[in-house]
């Protein structure tokens, strides 16, 4: 953590279970690059369900965007 995070940590300290976060949790910069090097760049993430994708034959493509990074979702046909 650098020093320019301890505000972060702070912050997150203050938080009440069962209220909703701060503002800062929807609209800070620092924030969202922190949860997207803390959560997003390290897992996969669910881009949305199979049913979203358009069938227009094997394989299917669709496209959503999470933080800066590009998700593809790609249904095809099973050969085995």
């Amino acid at each position: 953590m650098t020093p320019n995070e301890t505000w972060i940590e702070d912050l997150v300290a203050t938080q009440q279970p069962g209220w909703s976060l701060d503002s800062p949790f929807y609209t800070d910069p620092a924030i969202f690059r922190r949860d997207r090097e803390r959560v997003f760049a390290r897992q996969w993430i669910m881009a949305g369900h199979v049913a979203q994708i358009p069938e227009r034959g094997p394989p299917d493509i669709s496209r959503a965007e999470c933080g800066k990074n590009n998700q593809f979702k790609i249904k095809g046909v099973r050969t085995t």
